[in-house]
């Protein structure tokens, strides 16, 4: 990877026709994982690992990077995967403090953009990688051709810097004022919210018992809604977390998925098909983030359904639950009301021999 840093004109001094892109890598980090799905996990979780140490990260006139390495996924190695996750990403980024607004994301493959090499030596790189992209302070224009599917505006650092702080300051306040709805002591079937305003003593056991009581109650008041359909399925995997920070949130979730994803492959390879089970799902709940606000935690959830749907082709998907939860259907809302914020990740078993 360093001979290819430099031999490709990557980092170093620039040259005559400027075709250096970065003044420094920071450092390189290798995803060992052999799935899409599993590689989307190791991603975030190094985006969340940076997140926690950007006060180390100097300020730079020049471009820096990260360069995350993805040479186990062969999928990857397809340049229209490597842009499926890259775009999974920017969709999570609409909710991230960090993400798409201190640093962004780059590509570099082996067939970048299906391209010769000699058009763009610098992002044909010997592995699938993802490039975490810092801009120079003196870096005000934007190479369009580094981020074709950018979706988000690229700030000037000043006003970067205020954004971070503003939606810093936007989570803290929402910690502060969570509440219940007003409407909640009027509502039919509200769940009680003693347990979220207890939320400091939490333990991860007193949150799934009290996950384990509501799915059982709604099941035997007769929820023949679809929402708890899979309820009883979900032995695999808890993930129960305690995080604020929207990027470490989505590694716990894409962690969480991989796991299900690896734990019904071999089901699959195991079992015959009279013997599998239609569904195996695991559970994750948030006990501070979106505590109160369904709409936010709902659009996190259509985040990574999206995704997850379109990645894996249907075969897993997810089911969204949350205390203040508002459907189109009002009856069936009570069957949507969790204790906590809690989406079920489900794995369809292929029955096919």
């Amino acid at each position: 990877m360093n001979m290819w840093c430099q031999s490709s004109g990557l980092v170093g001094t620039e040259g005559e026709e400027g075709d250096v892109l970065y003044e420094k890598v920071l450092g390189t980090k290798v995803c060992r994982s052999r799935s899409i799905v599993g590689c989307i996990a190791l991603v975030w979780r190094q985006i969340s690992n940076v997140v926690e140490e950007l006060h180390r990260i100097p300020a730079s006139q020049s471009n820096q990077t990260i360069l995350l390495a993805l040479p186990d996924c062969d999928d990857l190695y397809q340049y229209h995967n490597l842009v499926t996750l890259q775009a999974t990403m920017i969709k999570g980024s609409e909710m991230c403090n960090h993400l798409g607004t201190v640093f962004d994301m780059r590509l570099h493959h082996p067939k970048y953009k299906n391209a010769p090499r000699l058009l763009d030596p610098a992002r044909h790189s010997p592995f699938p990688c993802i490039g975490l992209h810092f801009e120079g302070k003196s870096n005000a224009k934007e190479d369009s051709g580094l981020q074709s599917r950018r979706v988000r505006r690229r700030l000037p650092v000043g006003e970067a810097a205020n954004d971070v702080r503003l939606k810093e300051s936007r989570s803290k306040l929402e910690i502060l004022f969570n509440s219940p709805a007003a409407t909640s002591f009027e509502d039919t079937v509200a769940v009680d919210h003693d347990i979220q305003r207890n939320d400091n003593n939490l333990s991860t056991r007193s949150v799934r018992i009290a996950t384990e009581r509501w799915m059982s109650l709604s099941l035997f008041e007769g929820a023949a809604d679809k929402a708890l359909r899979y309820a009883g399925t979900e032995g695999y995997r808890w993930t129960i977390t305690k995080s604020i920070a929207v990027e470490e949130i989505y590694s716990d979730i894409w962690l969480a998925i991989a796991t299900l994803q690896e734990a019904g492959a071999q089901l699959e390879q195991r079992l015959s098909p009279a013997e599998r089970p239609e569904v195996i799902t695991s559970m994750f709940i948030t006990i501070k983030y979106c505590a109160y606000n369904a709409n936010t935690w709902r659009k996190f959830a259509i985040s990574v359904n999206g995704a997850l749907k379109r990645i894996t082709n249907g075969q897993m998907f997810v089911e969204v639950f949350h205390p203040e939860y508002t459907g189109k259907q009002v009856s069936s809302d009570g069957f949507r009301r969790s204790p906590l914020p809690t989406i079920q990740i489900c794995y369809r078993l292929n029955q096919q021999p």
